[in-house]
């Protein structure tokens, strides 16, 4: 991670009762247990618990900035327009997931970074909000090059690859206030369309003609979907997500001597992808007039199926299979604290670690002869992973109704090549926002 120069601004920023990204980040605990304005991406009918504002994030180690701003159209109407926000689809694991990244396909690596626009829409009925959310990404990859002697010789070659991805997705959220005995009560919907298309030709000089080899992948349908409630009830704050992830990829790899539209190699790939995971949390939260102390955990049992079979299409019979099931148990806790040191200066400490971390992974491999499944490899593996913990601090100030937020890795906050290319970057993100209304 890359230096960037900022000790000059960092008299400047601060933390409001209304913090940014860098603040959220800092607590190193799930979007739910703080009420703060990023979570408008996550639940858009929050918007209404945040004055209007206009706002700028910079993500330090990317060198990258986004922001956007809230308004309100009307009395019970308010609209947020977010740009280059960072990818942070809250079913993100059918990017992350081994073997299920849509953007590279087992291909090439290409994950998407950040979307291009974000909409938030809101409308307040009585006791009823309703926020709906759509936000779009696109991007690609297009690149030839070629190596050729004068005259033309064996080897000589041209490559081209084009690399497209693009997604869509929407949430819809009905939040009640003072619904039964809750303070707020959640229900929302998401769901999400990516795609994804790569292709890789290459051709080769074999002296009398050039001989093309060409991988194609396009995606047969992909989704995300969740279900989530979330609930406020006497300084407890819990969410139950349950979240269904489809991915279906057709793969194609052919080569063709002399380039002539006879097939020496045609083989077909089908890959199914399914992910589901259940996660349950809650939290506890202490106020005085001095501090904010939040303390929780949640429990997340997730399954990833990855499902694999070859095909060659001159000898028509299946020449691989392989069958992939992963169960994962996790058990996080967590616990934050931000103190107000003065009026205008907020310190906040997060700390997080796991109670549980352990799964089963099990893989059938079966071996085809001539089509036929003539023996298949069994294994089922039992693991438990280092249970891993995080530590982050943060800092701010608040002058009027500006305020510009810090998240800092304590790791490095001694490091004295601040002002260098050395690789261990103190600062995460920062933040600042101008509230108007």
């Amino acid at each position: 991670m890359k230096k960037t120069i900022i000790i000059a601004f960092v008299i400047l920023f601060s933390l409001g009762i209304y913090a940014t990204d860098a603040r959220t980040h800092s607590t190193v605990a799930p979007y739910w247990t703080i009420g703060d304005d990023v979570n408008i991406l996550l639940t858009p009918a929050s918007i209404f618990d945040h004055p209007d504002h206009v706002r700028l994030d910079h993500l330090l180690d990317d060198r990258d900035y986004n922001g956007g701003l809230t308004t309100t159209l009307l009395p019970n109407m308010k609209l947020g327009i977010f740009l280059g926000k960072p990818y942070r689809n809250n079913l993100e694991m059918i990017w992350d997931a081994p073997g299920s990244d849509t953007t590279g396909v087992l291909s090439n690596d290409m994950e998407p970074d950040r979307n291009i626009l974000d909409v938030v829409l809101a409308f307040r009925f009585g006791g009823l909000d309703i926020g709906i959310l759509a936000n779009y990404l696109t991007d690609s990859y297009d690149e030839h090059y070629s190596e050729k002697d004068i005259p033309i010789s064996v080897g000589d070659y041209e490559i081209g690859y084009l690399i497209g991805i693009s997604e869509v997705n929407f949430t819809l959220d009905f939040t009640l206030r003072q619904f039964s005995f809750f303070e707020k009560f959640s229900f929302l919907f998401d769901y999400g369309i990516p795609s994804h298309e790569f292709l890789e030709e290459e051709l080769v000089y074999n002296g009398a003609d050039w001989d093309l080899a060409s991988w194609e992948t396009n995606t047969n349908g992909a989704m995300y979907l969740a279900f989530r409630v979330l609930f406020d009830l006497g300084g407890f704050n819990g969410a139950v997500t349950l979240q269904m992830d489809k991915l279906d990829n057709d793969n194609r790899y052919i080569v063709d001597d002399d380039n002539d539209g006879v097939l020496e190699t045609d083989i077909s790939e089908a890959v199914q992808i399914g992910i589901t995971v259940f996660e349950a949390g809650v939290s506890k939260k202490i106020k005085t007039e001095k501090f904010t102390l939040c303390t929780g955990g949640y429990f997340r049992l997730s399954k990833y199926r990855y499902e694999t079979e070859e095909y060659d299409n001159i000898g028509t019979e299946i020449i691989e299979q392989w069958n992939y099931l992963e169960t994962d148990v996790d058990l996080p806790v967590f616990a934050w604290v931000e103190y107000h040191l003065t009026k205008w200066m907020y310190l906040r400490f997060g700390a997080r670690g796991e109670l549980l971390d352990s799964g089963s992974d099990e893989e059938d491999d079966p071996d085809f002869a001539a089509g036929t499944n003539d023996y298949t490899y069994t294994e089922l593996y039992k693991f438990e992973n280092n249970k891993g913990s995080y530590i982050r601090l943060g800092i701010g100030f608040l002058f009027r109704n500006i305020t510009v937020d810090l998240s800092i890795s304590p790791y490095h906050l001694l490091n004295p090549h601040i002002l260098t290319d050395d690789q261990h970057q103190p600062l995460y993100r920062a933040s600042i926002k101008y509230i108007w209304n």
